[in-house]
């Protein structure tokens, strides 16, 4: 039954990540591992099936490498988070923070070999779906590759047994969210149809040759300790060199040759104004029409930019968020003068759509004023542009751009998605725990 269900996730997996995004990713590789353990007996949350309500244990099994630092600590932490809903199905636009996680730990004398088991006791009401994820808490100064989080989907029942398979829930109840489901695949099907039409071949781009050192060094250790220093700022938006200087370069030359054989279409990167009479309207454009990535040739690039640099980072800077698995990007082209100026990036203040975003400068001319990208919180921050550098931040935090007062700049959005976040818990639980004789 494991097995079958082990099967059937890899495959709803990358069925899904299509709902969220143009492509899917693939998560980075990592020493660490996290995994839901336990029997129907036991009572703990396994990778799917149903609950008696109440009082559920969440085993999860940390194996780590046998000369990991985290095992000279006195204990080892694992943060849960636990998403529960009744709803079948629903779809966020702006998607609310993660859930506050419940913190267990387990000492490390417990440990069995190259991993050590933690119980986080949770409370789950009668007759939701609910989503677990876990991840390891693993201090800045870490040397081990950051751990694989866990993720889990269950659903309660005022009949089942402490832990059971998917099939105990009612025909009804199966019926309903698996027509949720078939509903919002059904309508995204034709959008994915018209992206795959008018996608362009990638071009040959090795993304490790293109890598500014440092990062390529860190990457490759996969550690806490070699990707912290090298994110600038604090908080919910760093700063750090992604691409060498000719690299950002080769990217924005691949752009302006798709321009020129390539017909854009309109990206979420429509920019708005309000007229004098008050009404939100599209702003007339201020540099060269938008493009997909993949309409310019450059999806594998920004497939393994997505896979290699965002993710890890994302895992790093906020481990909340589960795996991000699919992703979009876009091209911005700004220009001087722009023909409707606003007064400063306030008048342009908004939430982007994913959880992860990372805004890649790729070209920008040495008289560039203005354009800076404003983040709004406690203290405004103001980013400028600089080529082949970027910032990473949480989507839903609002944010404006300034207008282009002299110059120009070209930039490449990256945005990344995490299904499992942006999805009801309902059709988590189809997409991990139901045999395909149920759909």
């Amino acid at each position: 039954m494991r097995r079958r269900l082990a099967t059937l996730v890899a495959i709803a997996a990358r069925i899904a990540a299509w709902g969220e995004g143009p492509a899917p990713i693939q998560p980075p590789p990592a020493d660490g591992v996290l995994a839901f353990e336990g029997t129907a007996a036991d009572g703990f949350v396994e990778d799917c099936g149903t609950a008696r309500a109440g009082r559920v244990v969440a085993a999860v099994r940390v194996a780590l490498p046998e000369d990991a630092p985290e095992w000279r600590s006195p204990e080892l932490c694992v943060a849960v988070s636990l998403r529960v809903s009744s709803e079948a199905a629903w779809w966020f636009v702006v998607p609310p923070e993660p859930d506050e996680p419940v913190v267990a730990c387990a000492s490390t004398e417990s440990r069995d070999g190259d991993s050590v088991l933690v119980r986080a006791s949770l409370v789950v009401e009668e007759n939701v779906f609910v989503f677990v994820h876990a991840w390891l808490r693993q201090d800045p100064a870490s040397t081990t590759r950051l751990a694989t989080a866990a993720t889990a989907a269950f659903a309660t029942t005022e009949d089942a047994p402490v832990f059971a398979a998917a099939e105990t829930l009612s025909n009804a109840r199966l019926a309903a969210i698996v027509a949720a489901w078939d509903a919002a695949r059904n309508d995204e099907r034709a959008e994915h149809a018209a992206f795959r039409a008018r996608a362009s071949e990638s071009q040959a781009f090795a993304l490790e040759e293109m890598l500014a050192p440092e990062l390529r060094d860190a990457l490759r250790a996969g550690s806490p300790a070699a990707l912290a220093p090298l994110l600038g700022g604090q908080g919910r938006v760093r700063t750090l060199q992604v691409l060498t200087r000719p690299a950002a370069e080769a990217v924005a030359a691949a752009l302006d040759c798709a321009r020129g054989t390539t017909e854009s279409r309109p990206t979420n990167n429509m920019s708005y104004a309000t007229s004098d009479v008050g009404v939100v309207v599209p702003r007339t454009a201020d540099g060269p029409a938008s493009l997909l990535v993949d309409e310019a040739g450059l999806g594998g690039l920004f497939d393994a930019l997505a896979e290699t640099v965002v993710a890890p980072l994302a895992r790093l800077l906020f481990p909340a968020f589960p795996p991000m698995d699919s992703r979009h990007a876009f091209s911005v082209h700004k220009r001087s003068p722009d023909p409707h100026p606003t007064t400063n990036a306030t008048a342009s203040r908004h939430n982007d759509v994913c959880e992860i975003s990372l805004n890649l400068c790729v070209r920008a001319s040495d008289d560039l004023e203005g354009s800076r990208v404003a983040f709004f919180g406690i203290e405004d921050r103001w980013l400028a542009h600089e080529p082949g550098a970027a910032f990473l931040n949480v989507c839903r935090d609002q944010h404006g751009v300034e207008p282009v007062v002299r110059g120009m700049r070209d930039t490449v959005v990256l945005r990344l998605f995490a299904s499992a976040h942006r999805r009801a818990p309902a059709e988590m639980y189809r997409e991990r725990c139901l045999p395909p004789s149920v759909f």
